[in-house]
């Protein structure tokens, strides 16, 4: 490798790696092996490396690969012994950063078909590109929680409607940001695009600097909470108020429910001749990530759009090829029917990969989806392997929270949340919902 560090190597054993979010230099023990993310840039993955990473991912792990909310992908079951070679292979695929501390930082998620989609504000690549480099090289920012992350939106298809984050930085018409922090209720800065770097380095420091002296700030909302948005903002020096922000798209940030008239994002979709195809649950393996690059190559794309629904977007296809290419995905196991249920269950990976799950969580997700009946909208049921709730932290209609292979029902709210029955065994859990469901269809 050429200079890189990384933590596993150097580190801690790996029973004690627990507890972050895991990166591809700085990984984290499961039950299944250490997970190594890779964190593309710019939300795109060229399709030859797309199949590099699930070659790596066959040599390397259990063959098993994750699509997370924040458009990574997560490779399982690397042991300590096959972690060095796969960080290798990685590199020379040009996927990894200079340093633990770049990759931790670089935490951004834009809209992925940025650049290509004609109903935009405008192109923010430029600035989203800025945003990242800035990040991976700044300085004093290690105290940043490795959860804090940036939001990047360019108001179009494939704006970030329901998609959280610490900042967030949203197009608006002319060429200008909202600049909007979590936690805050309406619009009180923008900035101009070439200046999206410099505010969130300015952020993330107010951010750092205050925590220092408060223990109990551990996200931006926190921070906002306490001395109020526009006094961060202010104190960051970014611009504000401006009535201008009004005009752009809102992205509440409060759980993919809030998207549930967001434009579609699997199948055939109108922009860029795009086809968006997504993983059961976020969870696929080695074999259909390569089919799909290959297929896409086939089918004249060039790379792959990831995104934080756990979803891919293969833009530039030849639409006289688009069929084939969805004919050939759905064989693979890929999801290409935007009416499929199981686009409405969110499922986090249980026993036996996690080490909290106690449950096969994913197993009984696939069986309840059916439940649900065909159509859109955001999560309805979420399949939980513990109260954290780690593959959908928002509240949900349904959430089934998994303990001793027995599980809870919390209607409405978070994982965390109080039960409204407990103890029930899946098939006890099938009727319930059932009967839930059978209620909320009444005229």
């Amino acid at each position: 490798m050429r200079g890189h560090a990384s933590s596993s190597a150097a580190g801690a054993p790996a029973a004690l790696r627990v507890g972050w979010c895991p990166g591809a230099l700085r990984p984290m023990m499961s039950r299944d092996g250490l997970i190594v993310r890779v964190k593309p840039r710019g939300m795109a993955l060229r399709v030859d490396r797309a199949s590099g990473i699930a070659a790596a991912a066959l040599r390397h792990g259990n063959g098993l690969i994750d699509l997370t909310a924040r458009a990574n992908l997560q490779i399982r079951g690397v042991t300590e012994a096959s972690l060095p070679p796969l960080t290798v292979e990685l590199d020379a695929l040009g996927l990894l950063d200079a340093d633990v501390g770049a990759e931790a930082r670089r935490n951004v998620v834009a809209s992925p078909l940025m650049g290509l989609d004609p109903s935009s504000a405008f192109d923010v690549r430029p600035a989203v590109a800025a945003l990242e480099a800035a990040l991976a090289g700044a300085a004093g920012l290690d105290a940043l929680p490795s959860k804090f992350g940036f939001a990047v939106s360019d108001g179009g298809a494939t704006a970030l409607d329901g998609v959280s984050a610490d900042v967030r930085f949203e197009a608006l018409p002319g060429g200008r940001f909202a600049v909007r922090l979590d936690g805050q209720g309406g619009a009180e800065a923008s900035c101009a695009a070439g200046a999206v770097a410099e505010v969130a380095l300015r952020l993330a420091r107010a951010f750092v600097e205050a925590s220092a002296s408060d223990g109990a700030l551990h996200r931006m909302r926190d921070l906002v909470a306490s001395a109020g948005a526009g006094a961060v903002l202010g104190g960051a020096g970014v611009d504000g108020p401006d009535p201008a922000a009004s005009l752009s798209p809102r992205s509440p940030g409060d759980g993919e429910n809030a998207a549930a008239t967001r434009p579609r994002r699997v199948g055939r979709l109108a922009v860029a001749d795009t086809l968006g195809v997504a993983a059961p649950f976020g969870r696929l393996d080695a074999l259909r990530l390569d089919a799909l690059a290959r297929a896409a190559a086939r089918a004249g794309a060039v790379e792959l759009r990831l995104t934080p629904w756990r979803a891919v977007l293969v833009p530039g296809v030849d639409p006289a090829a688009l069929d084939g290419l969805a004919a050939e995905c759905a064989a693979a196991g890929w999801i290409v029917d935007p009416s499929d249920p199981r686009l409405r269950v969110a499922a986090c990976a249980g026993a036996p990969g996690c080490g909290r799950g106690t449950t096969p969580v994913l197993d009984d997700a696939a069986g309840l989806a059916g439940l649900l009946g065909p159509g859109g909208g955001g999560i309805a049921l979420h399949v939980s392997g513990c109260a954290k709730g780690c593959a959908h932290p928002a509240a949900a209609p349904l959430t089934l929270v998994a303990s001793g292979g027995r599980y809870a029902l919390v209607a409405a709210g978070t994982a965390s949340d109080a039960p409204v029955a407990a103890g029930l065994d899946a098939a006890e859990a099938r009727r319930l919902l059932e009967t839930l469901l059978h209620l909320d269809r009444r005229p």
